[in-house]
């Protein structure tokens, strides 16, 4: 070709132009317009690296990714191909913590997707979202603040992932503690990405609804769950949040569970798994009946 366009130097202008319609005129006659290659393009490009599973779980896949800025670890629970349409769970740690990829037998788990974010700071043997803690008892405006901040961040990972991975429906949200926290941030900041948030020992500031919660818009469901007798994040605190949230039309609730620790008991644990498993199988049910 190089010796050709130095023979013939009149031919080089002619098949520049020439490339450049080629390159103008090929996703058109295959069918796919410019943008959607960009889509499929991104997928292809960021499905993430293997990664093992926990040692002797089956069903259990995972890869790592990086998007944002943000690691976000991918386990896809249950009987299905890494690359199903499945749904998407969103569940974000606590302070001083990392996330946990589950271990043991999914072979009846119904097929879902979780993303796991791994929080930018570290803190002792884990990783902080906030500068802050609750139990500093600071200003309600200055964590509050904080997790708007992170919550925008986290939109923008959680969009990015939606196109990324094959997903059913909208996302499922939930987290422990400070990811409570995060969880109802993004739910009342990002309404529009979520069919549910499920915040454990979670807070939000009440002081912020009045001037946030817009009558106008769909805000997923809310089911929280606390420890009774939470020392670091207090179960009044979150009942008065959730309280305000029914007054304002969300469609909320709060249940508690006797806990004098900041954890989560086996009960609530199993509670907070049939809220999800449940979300999912009405979400199903709906369409079914929608086709």
């Amino acid at each position: 070709m190089f010796r050709l366009l130095a023979c013939f130097p009149s031919l080089h202008p002619l098949l520049a132009r020439l490339t450049i319609a080629l390159a103008v005129w090929t996703p058109v006659v295959s069918g796919v317009t410019p943008e959607r290659e960009a889509r499929r393009e991104i997928r292809k490009d960021t499905r993430g690296k293997p990664s093992e599973a926990p040692s002797g779980s089956k069903w259990v896949q995972v890869r790592e990714h990086r998007v944002e800025g943000l690691r976000v670890t991918e386990v896809v629970l249950g009987r299905a191909s890494l690359d199903d349409e499945l749904p998407m769970i969103v569940h974000l740690h606590g302070r001083a913590s990392a996330p946990e990829v589950p271990d043991g037998d999914h072979t009846d788990t119904p097929p879902m997707r979780m993303m796991l974010p791994w929080a930018p700071d570290a803190l002792g043997d884990g990783f902080t979202w906030f500068p802050v803690s609750i139990t500093e008892r600071l200003d309600p405006k200055v964590l509050g603040f904080h997790i708007e901040q992170r919550a925008d961040q986290l939109a923008h990972v959680i969009k990015r992932l939606m196109v990324m991975r094959p997903t059913e429906g909208r996302a499922l949200v939930t987290g422990f503690s400070q990811g409570g926290m995060l969880t109802f941030g993004l739910a009342l900041t990002h309404p529009d990405l979520f069919d549910g948030a499920y915040p454990i020992a979670g807070w939000f500031p009440v002081q912020w609804l009045d001037g946030l919660i817009d009558p106008d818009r769909t805000y997923p469901q809310i089911r929280a769950l606390h420890g009774d007798r939470d020392p670091i994040v207090p179960m009044r605190e979150a009942r008065e949040l959730v309280a305000r949230l029914v007054e304002l039309g969300l469609d909320a609730s709060l249940e508690t569970h006797h806990a004098r620790t900041h954890a989560t008991t086996e009960a609530m644990h199993q509670r907070h798994k049939s809220f999800l498993l449940a979300m999912i199988r009405e979400r199903r049910r709906v369409e079914i009946e929608r086709g």
